[in-house]
């Protein structure tokens, strides 16, 4: 089981949906829908900015390299 946590409350809610997508990211969706098939649970939830700041400074520095 897996627990999937974003910052992205839009992102989020693409990944829970089973809408096509066509996004700049869609690539990215497949993969991960694809991946997530293979876990017993697989669960997207929405994390605050706030509360996911130490993931988001990361992000940010990877974003910079």
């Amino acid at each position: 089981m897996v627990e999937i946590e974003g910052d992205s409350l839009t992102e989020i809610r693409k990944m829970k949906g089973d809408r096509e997508d066509k996004s700049e990211i869609k690539p990215c969706l497949s993969d991960i829908r694809s991946i997530s098939k293979r876990f017993e649970k697989c669960a997207f939830k929405h994390a605050l900015r706030q509360e996911n700041k130490s993931t988001h400074i990361l992000a940010a520095k990877g974003l910079k390299r």
